[in-house]
Order: C-alpha cells, then sequence, then structure tokens
C-alpha cells in the first residue's frame, strides 16, 4: 500500500509539473504554435485528467487547465477576440510562476514564497478634475478561494514588489494591504482590525482620501 501511495505521488507531481509546462508555452505562444496545439489531442487530454483525479487535484490545477482549454480553443484574431475592457489583472506584473485565469480575473501561486501582482486600473483624484462628480473614495472587492496569508490592496508607482525579500502590497508605505489572516492593515506599520479572511470569503475594501 506504502509503495502503491508513493507511486500515485510520483505521478501527481509528473502530471503537475506537465500541466504548468503546457500552461507557461499556451501563455507565451504566438498564433502558429496555437493552431499546432489544437490540433493535437491535448484539450481532450487535459479535460480527461480533471475527471481522473480527487478534488485537491482540481482545485489546484483546475484554474491552469481550465486557462489553457480556454486560450488554445479562442480566436486567434484579435480584432475577432476584442480588447478587454474594465479593472483585471495584468500579464505583464505576473510573475512566471502565478497562474492566470483567462478572462484575468482570477489568480493562482504555484511557489512556496509570496508573490504580488497588480491591476489594470489606478485611482487619482485628477481623473475628475474636469469633471463636476466629485469622488469620495474608491473601492473594490475580491473573492478569497483559498486559506493562508494574503495582502490585498492599493499601490503607487514606486511601490516596488521582491517575492523573495517578501515586500508585497502594504509592506512599504508607498502602498496600503488588507491582511485577514492576521486581522492587520499595512502600510509599512500595521493596524490591527477585527475581520478574519476565510475560503470563499467575498472581501471589499473602501479607500477614501
Amino acid at each position: 500500500m506504502r509503495r502503491i501511495s508513493r507511486s500515485m505521488s510520483i505521478s501527481l507531481q509528473l502530471t503537475r509539473h506537465s500541466v504548468m509546462t503546457v500552461y507557461h508555452l499556451v501563455k507565451n505562444a504566438g498564433n502558429e504554435a496555437r493552431q499546432k496545439l489544437l490540433s493535437m489531442p491535448l484539450i481532450s487530454v487535459l479535460f480527461n485528467l480533471l475527471s481522473c483525479f480527487d478534488e485537491p487535484f482540481k482545485f489546484e490545477l483546475g484554474l491552469p487547465i481550465s486557462s489553457i482549454i480556454m486560450k488554445s480553443s479562442q480566436s486567434l484574431h484579435q480584432d475577432e477576440c476584442g480588447s478587454m475592457s474594465g479593472a483585471h489583472l495584468t500579464h505583464t506584473s505576473s510573475p512566471q510562476s502565478m497562474i492566470l485565469s483567462t478572462n484575468k480575473m482570477s489568480i493562482s501561486n504555484q511557489n512556496w514564497f509570496f508573490e504580488s501582482v497588480k491591476a489594470n486600473q489606478f485611482v487619482s483624484t485628477s481623473l475628475y478634475e474636469e469633471t463636476d462628480e466629485k469622488v469620495d473614495g474608491w473601492y473594490f472587492e475580491v473573492v478569497i478561494h483559498t486559506k493562508g496569508i494574503m495582502q490585498i490592496g492599493w499601490a503607487n508607482e514606486e511601490c516596488h514588489f521582491n517575492a523573495r525579500k517578501g515586500i508585497g502590497v502594504g509592506d512599504t508605505s508607498n502602498s496600503c494591504g488588507f491582511d485577514g489572516t492576521r486581522c492587520k492593515v499595512w502600510s509599512g506599520p500595521s493596524v490591527d482590525v477585527a475581520m478574519e479572511n476565510d475560503y470563499g470569503l467575498d472581501l471589499g475594501r473602501l479607500v477614501t482620501y
């Protein structure tokens, strides 16, 4: 039984690394490479993987597999795909270890150390200088799908993330981050708050000035 369990563990690790390799290949591939992927039985293999393994495996690799399927199946012509509007996470600020969904609304970190990613929208009072609209603050909302330490918040252009040094949003005075696990708001020094993160939490943050 122990030998079977160990063999299964090795198989899962190999499958995990294979899926991650394919994800990054599709993520950085050009149109010609994606067309070749479409001519292979890759999509059906990935789809069957999700039905062959248990829930922990599906939870861990469901996002990269769904992203591979969507990226490989979507139109290869930019004029047909159209440009993405509205707030979303950006590929340019996403480290290679992070898995970004096709609609750029979900992200997963596959590394053991902390990683950070930015969204495409910025906020500033200067956006409303030529209008009569008065804005007292900005609000964003996220849904947390996993447990563990996460800091979510705002950062300006002077905030530079460094995963190996553990510097993310809220760890410098150029950013402000909410930490629902340790119940703190960070902007360099921390401030205690009363709410704690949990799986499935619909978390909203309001920033005023």
